[in-house]
């Protein structure tokens, strides 16, 4: 329990920094390059997205499964294999990549910009995330993280100065991307060393499982992805503007929300190789406690306050995003669920196919969605079609994980965050009113959430981690 706690301790500072950097970025670039701007570069950056999935087949997730179960081992061998799969599939999707920007007329008009995003497809190789998160190297994934963010931050600030520099802040993303896979790379060499395989034999056992998770985790991204794209093809590039900024803030605190599920995984594939249902369980419940009592709070106060919370990190300019936002903030506890779900349960255990097929549900549920809703309510059609098939997902995963293990999960701490959490909404109308400027409601209505959450953790809900870790605080203080 001890590595548990210091990598999430690991995780939270991690978390902490991939919610606040992006968003003071966000807040900054939206300002320079208004909402065409940060339509174009989203609805680029989407579609490189696509294409490095695709490359990528299921190795981001099947990665940290099977580097778990080789952990202390020899793992020279999983790790050539895994990376040279991840090479061949790059090479072709590049090539189909390329020939796509000459021939859709959509990606011809910023040519320059899709060419760029080829290096995010190449660096995407020597990301390697799988192999740390397996080997629980939280440490390192939490130092690098912050350095290159805080970095591209910095560049931001110095490079990205007017409307037009879009494409130089998407020049940025590229180029810290490359640097993270060149310092991931270089420092996998102190653990691992890789040699190209070209023995078929050798990758065609990881074929199956990989195209199974491939199927899942595509169907994923491609439903999260779709409602930009969509709106790319269909709408203007101001809609994808505010689709986006209501997308990347509201799904800013989910890094938080599934923080101790990306240090569970490697835990519970270990326990279920093992044979101990009952430590499992345990991680398991926790899980869902952790979820629900982060989500509701985080949620509420985001829609209570999403007036000042768009004006703040994009200006006025975007407030036609405001119902989008508030919409998509409903997904916040739906995602957190569904990675228990799936990639917490049904993953680790090698149900990949119940994954596949909870997700194409949502896929499908996605597609029907957009296409109907997209060309009369814009953006806003975007969000509902997103959090539909949220819900969608959650709920076949909820039958699959009920039909298919043994758990008796206690849902009251999950039901007493919620109830609450209501009562946020009359703090910050209180708050509101006794403030003037945005910048006051904001920081008066911050502080009253956080002492009121404080109050109601430790003496209502009184989740036993929460109550452990706070009284370990209080007793230091209190003998200064």
């Amino acid at each position: 329990m001890g590595s548990i706690k210091k990598n999430f301790s690991y995780n939270v500072i991690l978390t902490v920094t991939q919610v606040i950097v992006p968003m003071i970025m966000y807040a900054y670039v939206s300002r320079v390059i208004m909402p065409y701007g940060v339509g174009v570069v989203s609805f680029v950056e989407n579609i490189c997205r696509y294409i490095m999935l695709i490359a990528a087949l299921g190795i981001p997730v099947y990665g940290i499964r099977e580097t778990a179960k080789k952990k202390n081992q020899n793992q020279d061998g999983i790790f050539s294999e895994l990376v040279s799969i991840h090479i061949y599939s790059s090479l072709i999707l590049v090539a189909i990549y390329i020939a796509l920007i000459y021939l859709v007329p959509q990606f011809s008009a910023n040519k320059n910009m899709f060419l760029t995003g080829i290096s995010l497809v190449i660096c995407n190789i020597l990301a390697l995330e799988w192999f740390y998160q397996g080997n629980e190297n939280f440490r390192y994934i939490t130092m690098r993280t912050v350095f290159i963010r805080l970095l591209s931050l910095l560049s931001v600030f110095i490079f990205v100065k007017h409307p037009q520099d879009y494409y130089l802040f998407f020049v940025i993303l590229c180029v810290s991307s490359v640097i993270n896979g060149g310092i991931n790379f270089m420092y996998s060499r102190k653990f691992v060393k890789f040699t190209l395989v070209r023995d078929w034999e050798r990758l065609r056992k990881h074929v199956r499982p990989l195209l199974l998770i491939f199927a899942s985790t595509a169907a994923i991204s491609i439903y999260v992805l779709l409602d930009s794209v969509f709106l790319g093809f269909i709408s203007s590039k101001d809609a994808v503007g505010y689709y986006s900024l209501g997308l990347r803030v509201s799904k800013a605190p989910i890094i938080l929300v599934t923080a101790l599920g990306s240090v569970l995984i490697p835990k519970l594939s270990q326990a279920h190789t093992s044979g101990d249902d009952a430590y499992f369980n345990r991680l398991i419940q926790k899980s869902f406690d952790f979820v629900g009592i982060v989500a509701f709070p985080i949620m509420i106060s985001m829609m209570a306050l999403s007036h000042e919370i768009i004006i703040v990190f994009a200006g006025e300019r975007f407030l036609p995003a405001q119902t989008s936002f508030c919409i998509l903030c409903l997904v916040i506890y739906l995602i957190g669920i569904s990675n228990i779900l799936g990639m917490q349960m049904l993953t680790t255990t090698g149900r990949d196919i119940l994954m596949t097929k909870s997700v194409f549900f949502g896929l499908v549920c996605s597609i029907a969605l957009n296409i109907i809703l997209i060309p009369y309510l814009n953006e806003v059609g975007a969000a509902i079609a997103n959090l539909s098939s949220e819900l969608c997902v959650t709920a076949v995963m909820f039958y699959f994980v009920h039909r298919n293990f043994q758990l008796n999960i206690n849902y009251r701490i999950t039901f007493l965050s919620l109830i609450c959490s209501l009562p946020i909404w009359g703090i910050i109308y209180l708050t509101n009113g006794l403030a003037d400027t945005l910048i006051e409601k904001l920081a008066l209505g911050g502080i009253s959430i956080a002492v009121y959450q404080f109050i109601v953790q430790y003496y209502i809900i009184k989740e036993e981690n929460f109550i452990t870790f706070t009284s370990k605080i209080i007793k230091k203080y209190a003998k200064i």
